[in-house]
This record gives structure tokens, C-alpha cells and sequence, in this order.
């Protein structure tokens, strides 16, 4: 008796989230961070949340705050274009369109700049302001009331924001609106209406969609460089000079020990004073049995484990301590060029799907093919590498197309009937011009010079015999 095969199911239920009561999911991952703000906030400087400690880090830590920039910029400084979704020349001209959208949004540089603020913060929210206007001259039809566009772009505070057990961004109502590890009350949120925000997280995990940012991981290095500055500065003013010591005679009077103790005060800024013959002042040199190496050699470590933890490596952003190899520099500057691909690719990923989706499905429909928001990752380091091996592949028979190089190597295309130079333009000059069948008018007539009025005449020409060049003069 044959047995009928039963098609498999898969499952469809979902696993029962560990914090279903409250309906947000749990912040463990700053529960160590959040206990120092409950039990210590107000005298540690009173922070209100996590983020207020990553500003305050940010704002007073100099080098946390370099390196971070290093990494953003990075990104930001690379080149951008729209590329289309499909081939045809509806999907360019709405490639178009999407781009001098994007470029003409007030704001648009410090929104991309505040979504990879989610490297420093673990998260980020932009919020989209939508609005109508009519459609210009030439664009296809639109829509009715107009073209869908954003007018503006805002930045938005992380602490803002919650994200609950679905994984929805929740926005928080009222002033006290998050303090890790003690979130507000449901009702006190509402979920933010799709298509509203474009959210940017960094390194989220399970349980985890508010992202880790660069900022916690630094946090104890932070830490530990601000207590040795403390302590540093100290150090520097007990033994960085020495201390004044001013002698009286017995039964000095209460206004000359006065005077004297004036004189010793004025000689912490004063070049000379003058003392009576009777009293005496002396330098105490203080002596100490540690090393000032010692405090910064601390603060270097902890700047050197941050340049590691935000760019990967230390040669591209320490001020020259250690002399490194040629081939180690060039391995550390392609760390950080791997990273700014990757940053590149997020960013790209969440503009693309939180906004150039949207902007094109209200104003052209959901069937059109979506064109992309692409940033250049391409190291100038690496062109040279890259045009080797394209020769070598042109070499061996492989087909590229002309648009490869043109982007590949970041040079604009020639428009149609736009004059270009090539390669061998100035040797078929020099060839026509040798062998006398050009005049010098005919080429700066080509090139749009006016003419000469020695220009008409044959050049002398080379003519090879016998395979050796003689020169005769023009028939």
C-alpha cells in the first residue's frame, strides 16, 4: 500500500519574549551602566540616562570624540550618486529625480550625519516630514495633490525613543521619558506610524534593538582617563614647582608675617619681589618618587584601546608616539577603510529602504523597479591596484563595459556630441603633421583655435626609407 508523503509545515507561533508583561524589551545590556546612574548619577554629574553620560563623553573627551569623527566622516566624505533600478529610460529619468529629491532636502548632510550618530549611541531616529507639492515641468504625472516629498529632515533624541517586544520604535510621552533599566509605562507610549522615521542601529543583538554604541564600549576607558587627568593635574601642581617658604624673626609682628606671606603669594606670578633684610624666602623643591610617565602613559593606553575599539587600529589616529613600518601603516589604513564600507553599507541600506522606498512608492506605485542610493566606497589607495587588473583582464579577452570604468574610477561620462580627448588624439596629430598631409590651420581649427597666417602651408615631412628617417621639404 503506497504512503502518501504529507508536505511539511513549518512553525509559525512565536517564541514567548522574556519581558511579555511590560511589553518592552529588556535593556540588560545597560543594566551595569544604568546601576552607576541610579546609585551615583546625581553626584557622578547628574545624568539622566545612558545618552546624556555618551554627550558628556562626546563633549569632554577629546580623542573619543576625534576618532568617532574619523570614522564619520569617512562615510561622509565619500561621493554619492542615485543609480536606476532598471534600464530603461523611465527608471533613469526616476533615478533622477529621486537624487535632486534627496539633494534639495534642507538639511539633508546633518541627517545622514545625525543616523550614524547610532556608531557612537548603539541607535538613531530621523523623522520624515512628508509633505505635497506639484510636479515640475517634464516629470511624469503625479499624483493627486501633487508630488510626495520630504520637507525636512529632524534629528531626534535616542532617549526619545523605545523599541517594544515586537521590535516597534515606541515613542515615549512626557519628560521622563527613558531612564535605562527603568522604562516608563506602556500606556505612556505610542508606536510611531510607519514610513514616519528612518532608524539606523548599530551592532544589535537578541533582545537587544537599541544597538551597542561605540560610546559604551569605551565607557571604563573613559572612565579611568578622566580619574589619571584628576590625579595628573594634582601631580602637576604639587611638583611642578616648588614651593615657596618664607622665614620671619621671632616676634615679628602680626603685620609684617603679613607682608611676608604677601611676598610669597605675589612670587607665584611676579618675576622679583623685595623682602626686609631681616626675613628670607626659600625654594623647597619637593621631592617625589614616582614619574610623571606614569599618568601619561595611562592616559595613552586608554586613548590607543578607544582608537581600537572605534577604527580598528592606532597608526591613523595617534600623534606620531611610535614609528611604524610602511607596510604596517598601509595595513591599518586598510582597517579603516573596511570599516567605512561597512558603515557605508548600513547607511546606504537605511536610506534606501526608509526613504527612497517610500519616496518612490507614492509617487510612482509599488511596481517600479527602485533605484539605489549608492555611496563610492572605493579607496583611492586601491584605483592603482584596480586599473592593473582591469588591464589584465581586457588583456585576456574579458568583456567590460564602458560604464564600469566611468564608475570605477569616479570620471564623468562625455555627453552626447561632447568633444573628448582620447589616448592617441595627440600622436595622430603628430603622425598627420610629420608626414605632411595636415596643415597647422586644419589643427587648430579641430582643437577651435583661429587660425594663423603661417598655418596653411605643408609642414616638412618625414619620410622613411629604407627603414631610416630622412627629411624632405613639402611638395
Amino acid at each position: 500500500m503506497p504512503i502518501e508523503s504529507v508536505p511539511a509545515k513549518p512553525p509559525l507561533e512565536r517564541l514567548p519574549s522574556p519581558n511579555a508583561e511590560t511589553g518592552f524589551l529588556p535593556s540588560g545590556h545597560f543594566d551595569r551602566l544604568a546601576e552607576i546612574l541610579r546609585t551615583a548619577g546625581d553626584r557622578l554629574g547628574g545624568w539622566r540616562s545612558v545618552y546624556d553620560l555618551f554627550d558628556e563623553m562626546l563633549d569632554k573627551d577629546g580623542h573619543l570624540y576625534s576618532v568617532i569623527q574619523t570614522r564619520l566622516y569617512g562615510v561622509l566624505g565619500r561621493e554619492r550618486t542615485v543609480v536606476p533600478g532598471g534600464e530603461t529610460s523611465r527608471d533613469a529619468s526616476i533615478a533622477e529625480w529621486v537624487r535632486e529629491t534627496l539633494e534639495a532636502i534642507p538639511g539633508w548632510e546633518e541627517a545622514l550625519r545625525g543616523l550614524l550618530d547610532s556608531l557612537a549611541k548603539g541607535f538613531s531616529v530621523v523623522e520624515i516630514e512628508w509633505a505635497y507639492r506639484a510636479a515640475a515641468a517634464g516629470e511624469a504625472a503625479a499624483a493627486p495633490g501633487g508630488r510626495v516629498a520630504p520637507v525636512r529632515l529632524r534629528r531626534r533624541l535616542p532617549q526619545e525613543f523605545v523599541f517594544d517586544d515586537r521590535g516597534r520604535l515606541m515613542l515615549l510621552e512626557g519628560r521622563d521619558q527613558l531612564f535605562w533599566g527603568r522604562p516608563g509605562a506602556l500606556d505612556r507610549a505610542r508606536p510611531v506610524p510607519p514610513e514616519k522615521t528612518m532608524v539606523m542601529v548599530f551592532n544589535p543583538g537578541p533582545g537587544n534593538p537599541h544597538g551597542t554604541g561605540l560610546c559604551q564600549k569605551a565607557f571604563w576607558l573613559h572612565w579611568f582617563k578622566k580619574q589619571t587627568l584628576k590625579f595628573w593635574v594634582i601631580f602637576n601642581e604639587k611638583f611642578g614647582q616648588p614651593t615657596v617658604v618664607g622665614k620671619y624673626p621671632s616676634g615679628a609682628s602680626p603685620a609684617d608675617q603679613q607682608a611676608l606671606l604677601d611676598v610669597v603669594e605675589s612670587m607665584q606670578s611676579d618675576a622679583g619681589v623685595t623682602i626686609p633684610q631681616s626675613m628670607a624666602v626659600e625654594l623647597l623643591e619637593a621631592k617625589r618618587s614616582g614619574t610623571v610617565n606614569t599618568y601619561k602613559d595611562l592616559v595613552d593606553w586608554c586613548n590607543d584601546e578607544m582608537s581600537k575599539i572605534v577604527l580598528g587600529e592606532t597608526l591613523t589616529a595617534d600623534e606620531g608616539r611610535r614609528v611604524g613600518s610602511l607596510a604596517l601603516g598601509q595595513v591599518h589604513n586598510l582597517v579603516r577603510n573596511e570599516y567605512i564600507e561597512f558603515d557605508a553599507k548600513a547607511l546606504m541600506e537605511t536610506v534606501n529602504q526608509q526613504l527612497v522606498r517610500p519616496l518612490v512608492r507614492f509617487n510612482f506605485g509599488p511596481d517600479v523597479p527602485l533605484p539605489r542610493w549608492v555611496i563610492d566606497t572605493t579607496a583611492d589607495e586601491d584605483l592603482r591596484e584596480q586599473l592593473e587588473i582591469d588591464r589584465g583582464l581586457i588583456a585576456a579577452g574579458v568583456p567590460l563595459s564602458v560604464a564600469h570604468f566611468y564608475q570605477r574610477y569616479r570620471r564623468p561620462a562625455p555627453g552626447e556630441g561632447e568633444r573628448v580627448l582620447r589616448f592617441d588624439d595627440h600622436n595622430l596629430f603628430q603622425y598627420h603633421l610629420e608626414f605632411g598631409v595636415i596643415t597647422i590651420n586644419e589643427i587648430r581649427r579641430v582643437l577651435g583655435l583661429p587660425p594663423v597666417a603661417w598655418g596653411d602651408g605643408l609642414p616638412r615631412r618625414r619620410q622613411p626609407l629604407g627603414g631610416r628617417g630622412e627629411t624632405a621639404a613639402a611638395s
